[in-house]
């Protein structure tokens, strides 16, 4: 496995354990109320621009629905930036992002989930 797919195999092993909600926790495939699910992928997730803060930032939380064809939606701040306009820009960053949705038992199925956004460091 090359240095990039075991860094994405992380990943989404940290998403899985950390931050998806409620019900996907440490597997790509889990048994929810009897079914096979298997946990939405990112297909396309762009960092936020770069953002000049005046203090230090941390990551903010988004919490979205990944409905069936994989749109994100319904996007609410789930752990403040520390920075308004920054919360706003990583929503608006992250209502973007596709995914492969969520299958159970093959069936693309909508999910909530929380997302950790990266700051979008300034060089």
């Amino acid at each position: 496995m090359n240095q990039r797919a075991r860094s994405m195999f992380m990943l989404l092993g940290y998403l899985l354990v950390v931050i998806l909600l409620p019900c996907f926790v440490g597997a790509q495939t889990v048994s929810i109320g009897g079914k096979k699910c298997k946990a939405p992928q990112a297909t396309y997730s762009p960092a936020p621009p770069p953002h000049h803060a005046t203090k230090k930032l941390i990551r903010p939380v988004v919490n979205i629905l990944i409905d069936e064809n994989g749109h994100v939606g319904n996007a609410k701040l789930g752990r403040s930036s520390g920075d308004k306009d920054f919360d706003t820009i990583a929503i608006e960053t992250v209502l973007n992002w596709h995914f492969k949705p969520a299958l159970c038992e093959k069936v693309p199925t909508p999910i909530r989930i929380s997302v950790e956004v990266s700051l979008g460091e300034v060089d």
